[in-house]
Order: structure tokens, then sequence, then C-alpha cells
């Protein structure tokens, strides 16, 4: 009795894999760990013809994030089932893609008659809808604000890229005493630029944005006007067709897979602030601002690589500093830039780290990277640092 209900398993890959059954949990992050170094070096594969295009870089696939993308997280179910012992337990496996369930079915992977596939998709309507409300809201807030802007293309000046979030502000959530420091050291040719985080709170939002005025914040949408919004929300809605025949991953054809992820509008907010940052780059090198360095909480996602490469192409000159003053987790693999990625020049001129532990695995996937280390940066020095 205990056997048969052992062998009747459920697996629900839709799910967090925290969250799944213990035995296959225990496999899934083994075999996960055992393949970091050949995925990263695959996906620098599937980059090889995309290296000098935008569109690429902030789509799913590019971003290595097995909490973004489904891809990455069915390459480990598949080698997990390729284990007969576990997939002769399971009965019933639930995955989000019929294009998965296909590429399990083409490739013999399950013995049907013993393991049942089901399809759980996930609806992105209400969050697509959601995020371009947001979007919108966002801009007419910081129009209503009627925020001066405050740049001077006479004087050289200092960007910090952070995030608000649904919080009343009190001071920046990012680096909630480096204002103070930097000001104190009579240092004021800096200015946080935000990204604001989806949320429901409003009131907060309009109140964020009012409490910024007083203090040294420039706002991307300041420099964006309505025409330029709806643009970007076309570019994002109606993307570039990249889609192809794509390098196998152990001997498997993943490229359905991957072109349904090019297609997806699972990540649309992230996609339409890549874009609002390459824009908003855009506008201020319209208006010579001359700009030294900017500090980008790097965790080498979309909207950072977004940030390096308008940097890069209209302020070749500028420091580009990647602050990570976060954790190292093996199973966050995608915090580490690899080659390819600095290759294709979407990686920052260098990283900074808080501690000399962080400095190995960051550089796991490239040598080569250039990686400073710092206590926090609510150490103003990082700024001052002399080219």
């Amino acid at each position: 009795m205990s056997s048969k209900k052992f062998n009747n398993i459920i697996w629900d890959t839709t799910l967090d894999p925290i969250d799944y059954p213990e035995l296959i949990k225990k496999k899934f992050f083994s075999i996960y760990l055992k393949n970091r170094k050949e995925l990263v070096k695959w996906t620098g594969n599937l980059s090889e013809n995309f290296k000098t295009e935008f569109e690429w870089w902030i789509q799913i696939p590019a971003t290595r994030d097995q909490y973004r993308s489904i891809l990455f997280k069915c390459i480990i179910v598949l080698e997990v089932l390729k284990d007969k012992k576990i997939k002769n337990k399971i009965k019933y496996l639930i995955v989000e893609s019929d294009n998965f369930r296909k590429i399990l079915i083409l490739n013999k992977i399950l013995d049907l008659s013993k393991t049942e596939i089901k399809i759980k998709k996930k609806s992105i309507l209400i969050n697509l809808c959601k995020s371009i409300f947001f979007n919108f809201i966002v801009l007419v807030s910081v129009k209503l604000a009627n925020r001066n802007n405050k740049l001077n293309s006479s004087k050289e000046v200092n960007f910090i890229d952070t995030y608000i979030d649904h919080r009343e502000m009190k001071n920046d959530i990012i680096y909630p005493s480096l204002e103070k420091i930097l000001k104190g050291e009579k240092f004021n040719n800096f200015f946080f630029v935000p990204t604001f985080i989806i949320n429901k709170k409003l009131i907060n939002l309009m109140k964020n944005i009012l409490f910024s005025r007083k203090r040294n914040y420039i706002m991307k949408e300041s420099l964006i006007s309505f025409k330029d919004f709806f643009l970007i929300l076309f570019k994002t809605l109606f993307k570039k067709n990249l889609k192809s025949k794509f390098p196998n991953y152990n001997l498997i054809d993943y490229s359905s897979l991957i072109n349904e992820e090019l297609d997806s509008k699972k990540e649309f907010y992230s996609e339409f602030q890549s874009r609002l940052n390459l824009l908003f780059v855009e506008k201020l090198r319209s208006k010579n601002i001359k700009i030294k360095k900017i500090i980008i909480r790097f965790e080498n996602q979309s909207v950072d690589k977004a940030w390096v490469i308008a940097f890069r192409g209209f302020f070749p000159k500028t420091d580009i500093i990647g602050y990570q003053g976060f954790m190292y987790y093996p199973h966050t693999s995608y915090h580490s830039p690899a080659y390819y990625e600095e290759k294709a020049k979407v990686l920052p001129n260098y990283l900074v780290v808080t501690g000399k532990i962080f400095k190995k695995p960051r550089s796991e996937f490239n040598k080569n990277i250039k990686i400073l280390i710092g206590p926090s940066l609510n150490n103003q020095e990082i700024l001052k640092k002399k080219n």
C-alpha cells in the first residue's frame, strides 16, 4: 500500500522548485548545480548571432534566470526525468508549456502509459494590463508633479540607479544613507535615477514623486513625452521577430521553447523599463548632459543590460559601475557575468562587491572581469574614484 502511494507522485513543475516533492527537489538542485557552467556556455551559443541586438538582451532567454524563464527550469526538469527511478514514480507531470510537453513526447522521455502530462497555463493578461496601466500612471504622475529638470549641460554629473516600491519614502530604499553621506561631504553632483516597481499603492506613488522633488532625484519619465510612451508600448507589445533554430542542449532541441519565450509578454514590465532606459539615455545625449559615472544595482537582468548598452552607445566615455551588494547563492548563477556577455559589451566596466568572499564566484564564468571590493554604497569613495 505504501509502495503504491510512493509511486503516485504528482509533480507540478510550475511551482517554485523549493516546493517540489522532496525526492525530486533534491535531484533538481543537484542537477542544476552540475549543469550551471554548461547552461551558461549554451546560452552564450544562443546569443552568438544576436551580440549587437538590443532586443535579444532584454528578452527572457538572455537572462539565464530560472525564476523568470521556464526554459532553464524545463531543461533541468527534463534532466531529472532521465532518472528512471524518479520518473517511474511520477503519475502526473504538470507543465506550463505545451511546447515542453511536445519536447518530452518527441524525445520519448516519459512512458505515457504510466505518466500523464497535464498542461497548467498561467494567464498573463491581467498582469500585462496592470503593467501598462501602472507605467502610464507613473508618467502622468511625474508630469502632474511638474518636476523641474535639475540637469545642467555645463556640469558633469554622476547617476545612481535605484528603485522605488510601494513604501512611502523617507530615504532612498536601496541606499538609505548614501544621499546624506554624499551631501555631508559636499558632493552634490549626483542624482538618483529610480525605476518604479509595480504596486497598487498609488497614493504612496504620488507622495514618493513629490518627496523626490526636494532631493537629488531625476525621473526618467520627466524626459519622456506621451508620444515616446506609446512608441515604447508599441515596440514592447509588437516585438521584433528573433525566432530561430537554436543549438541543442544535451542533444535536445529546445528551439520551440526558446521561440515561445521570445514571443511571450510575461516579462512585459522589464522589457518596457529596458526600452525606457535606452530612450532616457538617448534624451540625455541630445541635451548634451555630461555624465562621469553611473552606478547600477547590477543583477545582470534585462533592465541592467539596457543601462549598460545605452551608456556604452551614447556615452562611451562614462564609467559604468555594477554594484552587487547582495549575497551569493549557487542557484542564482545569472548574477555572475559571463565572458560572452563581456564580448557583447553588455556588462559594466567593473563590478563592486562587498567582500573578498564574493570575488571568486562572481568571476566564475568570466575570469577577465574587473572586480573591486567595497563595504557598501554608503561609502562615497566609490563615486570619487579617479579614472
